[in-house]
């Protein structure tokens, strides 16, 4: 709990019940030594990076809409997955059969905290629908909720625009431009959710192709349709701002609506 505290994973005056997780999350972890590693384990060390990723993904696996005792944080050097059923661990099980992996059954331990740090999982009065279209997008349900929660989504009416949202928002989710803040994890800064509002214009345009991308920047958005328009602008006025490309026109022309029974995927016209 010291070393925890030490290295800022959990605040000692205000623990909750995934803290408790947290903690004992990393007191596993410290303990992994991968194949080829050669380590003393009397040497003092800072956390290493694939650990915080691991230990963030334990309390964003915790905090979601999805979580329930299934859930299960999949940890490796290169990072960390979250599951929340045993179809979703199986197939990451055979997604990755040749990484070495340590499990986490943190949705088990959390049923099995005692007051008063149980974990009160979240209602979930969230659609068959929502569920569907974040798994269209391989992007976490929780995701689909902050866009709701932006205004960016409706939940009772979602389709094959808002499994490109989604893309968006997990391209552009977690970017940090030199010299920003970082924004809280339940919702989007400024630019972003500016960025996200371009993608819907976009997509919604009658002059969306597959060569339609939108381009994000600090300092607000842009749509282009054409590869001469893309050109003109990123020659006379983007300078030296830096810029996330967001092929979204190319995503849509590629993507089936998860919600219908048609295999294909809606054809734009390109230029």
């Amino acid at each position: 709990m010291k070393e925890a505290i030490k290295e800022g994973l959990v605040d000692g005056n205000a623990l909750e019940g995934e803290d408790v997780i947290v903690v004992r999350s990393y007191a596993l972890l410290d303990r992994v030594v991968w194949p080829g590693e050669r380590r003393d384990p009397k040497d003092s060390r800072q956390t290493a990076l694939w650990q915080v990723l691991a230990l963030n993904t334990v309390r964003d696996a915790l905090t979601s809409p999805e979580a329930n005792p299934d859930t299960v944080v999949w940890a490796s050097p290169e990072g960390a997955l979250a599951t929340h059923t045993p179809q979703d661990a199986a197939s990451l099980a055979a997604r990755t059969s040749g990484r070495t992996m340590v499990k986490l059954p943190v949705g088990s331990w959390a049923a099995a905290l005692p007051h008063p740090f149980e974990i009160r999982y979240a209602a979930r009065d969230y659609d068959e629908n929502a569920r569907i279209v974040a798994r269209a997008a391989s992007t976490p349900l929780s995701l689909v909720h902050r866009l709701a929660a932006a205004d960016l989504a409706d939940l009772r009416h979602l389709g094959v625009q808002d499994v490109i949202m989604l893309k968006a928002a997990a391209s552009l989710d977690g970017v940090a431009w030199p010299n920003s803040t970082p924004g809280s994890p339940h919702s989007f800064p400024g630019w972003v959710s500016e960025a996200l509002a371009a993608v819907r214009t976009a997509v919604q345009s009658p002059s969306c192709s597959a060569r339609t991308n939108v381009w994000a920047t600090p300092s607000g958005a842009r749509i282009t349709h054409t590869p001469g328009e893309a050109a003109q602008w990123l020659i006379d006025e983007i300078n030296d701002q830096p810029v996330v490309k967001l092929p979204v026109g190319y995503w849509l022309a590629r993507t089936a609506d998860p919600l219908t029974e048609s295999p294909f995927p809606i054809q734009l016209i390109a230029d």
